[in-house]
This record gives C-alpha cells, structure tokens and sequence, in this order.
C-alpha cells in the first residue's frame, strides 16, 4: 500500500471509523491514485473523522466540504 493510504487508513483506524474500503484507481483515474470510503457512527462521527489529522494527507482541493 501507498505511505499516503496507510497513514489515512491508520487515522481512519484510530478515530473508530467502521467500514474502510479503500480501492486502488491506479491508472483508472486523472485525478486520484485511489479512493477511502469509511463510516461513523452520528454526524459528529463522520465529521470528527472528516478534520481529524488524516485531513493533512488530503490535497489542497476544495470538494465542498465544510
């Protein structure tokens, strides 16, 4: 696995998130090299793992969030 990948996974891994997928999009995607999908348990979940430190590891790129 990318050191990237790991380190969002092991963010992911130690706020509790539930559900990690990540799939590779290695030659199947111009903007990713691949694609982490996680769940929480309430909104505030989701949203404690969506600006936890594995923030630091997402790119500059605005995708709408808050």
């Amino acid at each position: 696995m990318d050191k990237t990948l790991d380190n969002i996974v092991t963010q992911l891994e130690d706020n509790k998130a539930l559900d990690i997928i990540s799939k590779d999009l290695k030659g199947k995607s111009d903007i990713a090299d691949f694609l982490v999908i996680a769940t929480g348990t309430s909104n505030r979940h989701v949203c404690l793992l969506y600006t936890s430190d594995a923030a630091d590891e997402r790119s500059s790129v605005d995708l709408g969030g808050r």
